[in-house]
């Protein structure tokens, strides 16, 4: 278990507030705020990379800010404190909406909603030092019975892991549209049963010279038939009809030596020189190495936008894609590790994922929160 920094107090009330503010001649809110802002930096800092402003300087700096500063610094330091309860497992409702209901508000109700406001701040500041106290900035895991870890560290400045993730599986080849001509065709599988890319014509097509030829084999059959008393002549074998030159060529694999444009030329990677993972170089608009095969181009997972395969997030939504493909690999395991009871392997994986990755669409929100 990782040592708490400090020993933080446990034991503040309303009525110790009210009584040293009298005595200190109001001077008391001004040391117990600060020591409050000291506090949360220390219990939370290391799972949000936070730090909250000195709460007595806050109060303070609200003359010359017209009172503006203080009540930001209350919306955020309850909401922090709220969120720092929830991720130790309280479940709590404390929280910003705390301060506006009960501290601004609830001066209209003859005063008595900011001393409310009071007891419940000092109700929640105590449990969470009450945590802190006992298990530092260690956090209860997803379904860990109990079990909890400490959460890597994280930069103030972007708010994410200085780690990045590791790397998941390789990320989708670009697939271009199919041609409308071929929209009724129907696709070869290969021996893996996956999509090739190349079509053949569907199972009841025939061309207008086979349908000629096989209408002719029949007659010639009938024409030629042999008397019963005749031994059975064998049928004619017919060569087998090539298609017509107006039928539509099957279009050749992406893999192939002339692959057909797909990327448009106000695309920016039609006119790029892309480099796969192992160095190769390769002209303007390909889209799989020349000497591996690997492919060049992918869609974010999150948006659907064109990046390199080697990129880590996509340049429009900022989906750490990598990790998008992994954590949702990993959340269909954990469901199946959960339906079998196999709670032990489930901790032991869950504990491995990465942190924080940068998610921030609605699909990768969805996987985190199965998560």
């Amino acid at each position: 278990m990782t040592q708490p920094l400090q020993k933080n107090p446990t034991d503040r009330s309303l009525v110790m507030w009210l009584i040293f503010s009298a005595i200190s001649c109001g001077l008391y809110p001004l040391f117990a705020l600060s020591n409050i802002s000291s506090e949360l930096n220390a219990a939370a800092s290391q799972r949000d990379g936070r730090k909250t402003f000195d709460g007595a300087l806050a109060i303070l700096l609200g003359v010359p800010t017209l009172g503006i500063l203080p009540l930001c610094w209350w919306h955020t330091t309850c909401q922090r404190i709220g969120d720092e309860l929830n991720a130790r497992g309280y479940g709590t409702t404390f929280g910003s909406d705390t301060f506006w209901g009960w501290g601004f508000f609830g001066a209209l109700l003859f005063g008595l909603g900011p001393l409310i406001f009071l007891h419940k701040l000092c109700e929640a500041v105590n449990r969470l030092n009450e945590d802190y106290n006992r298990h530092g900035c260690e956090y209860p895991v997803p379904g860990g019975n109990g079990a909890r870890r400490a959460p890597s560290p994280r930069s103030a400045a972007t708010n994410l892991p200085e780690t990045a993730a590791a790397e998941s599986s390789k990320a989708v080849p670009y697939k271009a549209p199919r041609e409308t001509a071929q929209s009724n065709a129907t696709p070869t599988k290969g021996r893996n049963g996956a999509d090739e890319g190349r079509f053949a014509p569907p199972a009841n097509w025939k061309t207008p010279s086979a349908q000629n030829s096989s209408g002719a084999v029949a007659s010639s059959k009938s024409a030629s038939t042999p008397p019963p008393h005749s031994p059975p002549a064998p049928p004619p074998r017919s060569s087998p009809v090539p298609p017509p030159a107006s039928a539509p060529a099957p279009t050749p694999s992406p893999l192939s030596e002339n692959p057909p444009p797909i990327l448009p030329d106000d695309n920016p990677y039609a006119t790029t020189s892309l480099t796969c993972e192992k160095g190769h170089s390769n002209p303007p608009g390909a889209l799989y190495c020349a000497t591996c095969g690997a492919a060049l181009l992918s869609r974010c997972p999150e948006c659907g936008h064109i990046i390199p395969s080697s990129a880590a997030f996509c340049t429009r939504c900022g989906t750490e894609v990598k990790s998008f493909a992994a954590l949702a690999a990993a959340a269909d395991h954990l469901d199946a590790l959960a339906k079998v009871n196999d709670w032990a392997t489930l901790q032991t994986e869950a504990a491995a994922l990465p942190e924080a990755p940068r998610l921030p669409g609605g699909k990768g929100q969805e996987i985190l929160d199965r998560i």
